[in-house]
């Protein structure tokens, strides 16, 4: 009887441990460990747009973790150096960085560029902010509208010449001539400072720029903007019609997106992710953002993952169509 009931017991302990809940990893149930630091990712120079929004993000992201964060900048390449640095680095939670739409798309999807990294080597984490890329001419250009390059366009193939700045501009700029079935003359410059100074002295009939580069320039009356690529008004010039609405089968609006190396653990980052959307309600964070002429937007994980496969779809096809 002893042994029946020695054995019962030891049954019942079995059941209960395989019942019982799997205690979560060390790694996610005491993140972040006291004293540590996680590092953000900046894969520009200092004092740019991404920049300035990540230093006014940090100390969100600190409070929210309870722990240091330290913004890290390592530019070159595009971007392409921080990127890959961001992609190999422990999945752990202790990196993050931003891996800004669509300029990150060209970066492993244009063969030359020889990345090591690919979409799947990040985990979005969420958006802070949303961009608008501009197309815009000169104040004294003939063209008082998108309708009216585009006729003159359609009239002299490859003879109206647009500048832009970065893999993604260019893409972008092919896709909408794709679709408004014209050709234009694509003109790379080094930044978008050489695009502004080419535009104001006509040495290109239009360029693409964000807001930083094009919203001044269409208030102080040096620049016009024809329309924008992406699929929603720009609160900062929102009389300017976005290229869906003129029949352009294009939205690629930008988005400012922080994400973690692939296999960072759930738990991990979506304690990261409720800081984005914190960070978005903060009224010094929307100050400082709507002051580089963007909008203070949080987009969940994987709602920006959809929308980075969306834009990689379009450039896919352009490049394929090469």
């Amino acid at each position: 009887m002893k042994k029946l009931i020695i054995a019962l017991m030891a049954s019942a302990a079995v059941s209960l441990t395989a019942c019982a809940p799997e205690a979560p990893p060390a790694a996610q149930s005491d993140y972040p460990k006291a004293g540590s630091t996680v590092k953000l990712v900046v894969p520009f120079s200092a004092g740019g747009t991404t920049d300035i929004t990540a230093r006014a993000f940090a100390p969100l992201l600190s409070d929210a973790l309870g722990t240091n964060v330290e913004v890290i900048n390592t530019p070159g390449a595009g971007g392409q150096v921080g990127l890959t640095s961001l992609a190999s680095a422990p999945a752990d939670g202790y990196t993050v960085g931003f891996t800004n739409l669509p300029s990150t798309i060209p970066t492993y999807l244009v063969k030359d560029r020889g990345a090591t990294y690919t979409r799947d080597s990040f985990a979005p984490i969420g958006a802070l902010a949303r961009t608008t890329n501009y197309f815009a001419v000169s104040a004294s250009s003939s063209y008082q509208s998108l309708d009216d390059l585009l006729a003159a366009a359609k009239a002299a193939p490859g003879k109206i010449t647009v500048g832009v700045a970065g893999d993604d501009e260019q893409l972008g700029v092919e896709a909408a001539a794709k679709s408004a079935e014209v050709a234009f003359n694509i003109i790379p410059f080094d930044g978008g400072s050489e695009k502004t100074t080419a535009l104001l002295g006509h040495q290109v009939d239009a360029i693409v720029g964000g807001g930083t580069t094009i919203v001044p320039g269409v208030k102080n009356g040096d620049f016009r903007a024809l329309g924008i690529f992406g699929g929603t008004k720009d609160p900062f010039l929102p009389d300017i019609p976005t290229f869906k609405s003129l029949g352009i089968d294009i939205d690629i609006n930008g988005y400012l997106v922080v994400s973690a190396p692939k296999g960072t653990p759930e738990p991990v980052t979506k304690r990261i992710e409720e800081a984005v959307e914190k960070a978005t309600t903060d009224s010094k964070f929307q100050e400082l953002v709507n002051a580089g002429f963007q909008e203070p937007l949080f987009v969940s994980g994987s709602e920006i993952s959809s929308k980075w496969s969306e834009q990689q779809a379009t450039f896919e096809s352009q490049l394929a169509a090469k």
